[in-house]
């Protein structure tokens, strides 16, 4: 068997032989692990070669390295508004904390979410002034801290 990966769905190259067993079976499983992963998209395959020649390819999977964070706040910079986002909420209530550079607490605010999904609230900045912040998103047990520039 041959493990194959490129970065375009198009241009698969061999990444790695592996050894099988002469009475394998398709229940077989196998691991390996990408000690130099491509940046961005990772497409793996298997191409298994039969004694008379013949290939089949295997499903394909893809992955994106580095993996993608596991919250995002956008766009930065902001201007009216900021929208926070979380890839699987961990609790049932997140809350946000925004502070200006000396520290102080400018807004705290929670909003309901559903366990184990996606997560994303908007807040509007009205009247804001322009300038960079820091904040908190507290998922539970979890917490992820940034800044964002207002302009």
């Amino acid at each position: 068997m041959e493990l194959q990966r490129c970065g375009d769905y198009f241009s698969f190259e061999p990444l790695a032989q592996i050894s099988t067993p002469g009475n394998q079976t398709s229940t077989q499983q196998y691991q390996f692990t990408d000690e130099s992963p491509l940046r961005g998209a990772n497409i793996y395959r298997v191409k298994v070669t039969t004694a008379g020649g013949a290939f089949t390819y295997s499903n394909l999977l893809a992955l994106s390295y580095p993996p993608p964070k596991a919250w995002r706040v956008f766009p930065n910079p902001a201007s009216d508004q900021l929208n926070f986002f979380l890839q699987k909420a961990a609790s049932g209530v997140i809350e946000i904390e925004l502070f200006n550079l000396a520290g102080q607490q400018i807004r705290r605010i929670q909003f309901p979410a559903n366990t184990g999904e996606a997560w994303e609230q908007q807040l509007l900045l009205g009247s804001w002034s322009k300038g960079v912040y820091s904040y908190r998103i507290r998922d539970g047990e979890q917490t992820y801290t940034g800044q964002v520039i207002l302009q």
